[in-house]
């Protein structure tokens, strides 16, 4: 495999990672405030470029893997998935099915009233990791933010195999097979169900927002194929694509006509995270090639900000604890609905989210990693592994 090809560790994109975590941490923290539909636009813009980061870096193992050995272990893939999102995420599900002891308490933080029906048909879902194919809106705060698991598990589980399959059909092309076939079939199942009303309660589906983990999966096979091209097109762009990204990134935040979860409409559902699919693509592409130098991926490389973003992962799943932290104490102060309870809640939640994240790493993710290392199969020879979801 050439140097060329691999991309190595990249700071950049583990800076990115940690201002998507922040985002959701923020959206959450907002809630019931004026800001709560500024904070819910960023926190679903958060989750949807970390969808397409995901979709990037997963491509980019498989990838290099091909490469290095000349094929795919799909069962060293799925040990390795399964021993770094498992065990964060069943430990964080403790709460939630205890509702009369942590869940309920939890919960009542929020203003909601615990309905024990709801958690235990929910629960089984969220278990077996289909969670996003239900509606939430009813169910309780702590349950619904890991949707998004949901949806990276099944990329996982689905993905790799046509990876393996369509590298039979085109060896050097296999994932824009792949992905642009993924994203037709995803396009049509909106379309059939956007006219006369779109169904909001279909947002999470898989299919709705397989865009992000697909358009990534694209940008990871292009940084392969032709990485002098993209390294070129990015230093033309600079600060000036920085700069647009950044725009239209403020854009979806500010102007809810643009925002498909507040002003949804036919051709927004079907059209809508395509579009910001391929703005996010680009971003991830332009952070992979850049030198660091100035700009965006300097500042997204410093040594704190790609630290903070390794354990970005458990300050996700964890970090609902966090804030129901923060509402307490804002309660207690007096600041309930007000944007300044908004901003302490969130001044309180991101350091706990992320205390929370580095005692897991030593707790519970690296007993795991020192298991997973033990196996020689799961960790294919010449393969960079230092830089996962």
């Amino acid at each position: 495999m050439s140097s060329s090809k691999a991309l190595g560790y990249i700071p950049a994109l583990d800076g990115l990672r940690l201002m998507c975590c922040l985002a959701v941490i923020a959206a959450h923290s907002f809630v019931s405030t004026p800001l709560s539909d500024l904070g819910d636009n960023l926190g679903r813009l958060g989750v949807d470029a970390f969808f397409t980061l995901s979709g990037f870096l997963i491509t980019k193992l498989l990838l290099e893997e091909a490469d290095a050995t000349g094929q795919v272990d799909l069962k060293a893939f799925y040990i390795r998935r399964t021993i770094r999102i498992w065990p964060v995420y069943y430990v964080a599900m403790l709460g939630f099915a205890l509702p009369s002891v942590l869940g309920g308490r939890l919960n009542s933080v929020f203003g909601y009233e615990p309905q024990p029906g709801l958690l235990t048909e929910a629960l089984p879902l969220h278990l077996l990791f289909l969670a996003n194919w239900v509606s939430t809106t009813a169910l309780p705060t702590p349950l619904q933010v890991l949707w998004s698991i949901s949806v990276e598990e099944q990329f996982y589980l689905v993905f790799p195999g046509l990876f393996v399959l369509a590298r039979r059909i085109a060896a050097r092309r296999q994932i824009l097979i792949v992905a642009l076939v993924l994203m037709l079939a995803a396009l049509v199942a909106r379309a059939s169900l956007a006219f006369p009303t779109p169904p909001i309660s279909k947002l999470r589906h898989t299919w709705v927002v397989s865009d992000f983990l697909l358009m990534g999966a694209i940008a990871a096979q292009l940084r392969h194929e032709w990485p002098d091209a993209i390294r070129k097109a990015a230093t033309a762009a600079g600060r000036w694509f920085e700069l647009l990204a950044g725009l239209m990134l403020v854009g979806l935040c500010v102007f809810e006509p643009f925002n498909v979860g507040a002003a949804i409409t036919p051709w927004s559902f079907i059209f809508y995270n395509p579009l910001v699919a391929t703005l996010f693509a680009l971003l991830v592409l332009h952070l992979s090639v850049s030198d660091g130098a100035a700009g965006l991926t300097r500042w997204l490389a410093t040594p704190w900000a790609a630290r903070l973003g390794r354990v970005t992962y458990a300050a996700y799943v964890f970090h609902i604890y966090a804030v129901a932290v923060g509402w307490a104490i804002a309660n207690r102060l007096g600041e309930r609905s007000g944007v300044t309870a908004g901003l302490l809640r969130t001044v309180l939640a991101v350091p706990l989210a992320f205390a929370l994240a580095f005692v897991s790493k030593w707790v519970i993710e690296n007993p795991f990693a020192r298991l997973r290392h033990r196996s020689p199969k799961s960790e294919p020879v010449g393969v960079t592994r230092h830089q996962t979801l």
